[in-house]
């Protein structure tokens, strides 16, 4: 079965980073980025944006998105639903900072679909 952004079950990356290598506007539902290297691609992928500056490294929190999403390419990451975990969607810009976690809608997701 292909990944699709409803998954609830989704794999994750231990130490996943990478950065947008185009802007993307608020309401895009595809991001590229330098690369998905490590990423699954057989589940949904739950990433944060701008979570840090990306020359200084300071939190950014009110830049944060959390996104969904599917690999579509080793440089594109599609079929996004924008504003998870309680984030707004929003502009980022080029070389913001891409990173996987494990957030609180990915963990209650992971539980409804073992319940």
């Amino acid at each position: 079965m292909a990944a699709a952004n409803t998954d609830l079950v989704r794999n994750a990356t231990p130490n996943f980073a990478t950065n947008l290598t185009a802007s993307m506007g608020a309401s895009d539902t595809t991001m590229s980025v330098a690369s998905t290297a490590g990423l699954a691609t057989n589940t949904a992928v739950t990433l944060f944006i701008d979570t840090v500056d990306p020359n200084t490294g300071i939190a950014t929190p009110s830049l944060r998105e959390v996104v969904t999403g599917v690999v579509a390419s080793s440089t594109s990451i599609t079929n996004l639903l924008r504003g998870k975990d309680g984030t707004t969607a929003q502009s980022h810009a080029n070389n913001a900072v891409v990173t996987q976690w494990i957030s609180a809608n990915l963990w209650n997701e992971i539980g409804r679909a073992h319940v």
